[in-house]
């Protein structure tokens, strides 16, 4: 499970990013909206703290992970990164960048998650 401030990405619509986060596991997302900022803030530590235990117990730590990199010349490339149940998103990118030695802002490339082979991949923000 994962928490980010990226509503305008997730949701269609107005959301007040003050009062608002979004929570995912892995591809689906939804936006919880509070009453006030505070609300949100303590629920948003709660979550975030939750999610913290439970990847301290989490076995094992590490996972490959199947990368493919589609649209760099004429092909696509594969490639397996360890993966920590503590990498963000960005992290994963820098990572891949690296080892697909493609040179460029993180910033400018989006990771998607396919969870079957029948499934069409999914945006991981």
């Amino acid at each position: 499970m994962w928490t980010a401030n990226c509503m305008e990405e997730v949701c269609e619509g107005s959301t007040n990013p003050e009062r608002s986060f979004v929570m995912g596991w892995p591809t689906c997302n939804c936006v919880a909206t509070f009453s006030s900022e505070e609300h949100k803030d303590k629920w948003l530590a709660l979550i975030k703290s939750r999610i913290t235990e439970g990847k301290e117990k989490d076995d094992p730590k590490t996972i490959p992970l199947k990368i493919f990199a589609k649209d760099i010349g004429n092909c696509a490339y594969a490639k397996t990164l360890a993966v920590s149940n503590n990498d963000s998103t960005t992290d994963v990118i820098r990572m891949a960048l690296l080892q697909f030695g493609i040179s460029g802002c993180v910033k400018d490339h989006r990771l998607w998650v396919s969870s079957s082979k029948d499934d069409p991949p999914y945006p991981l923000i």
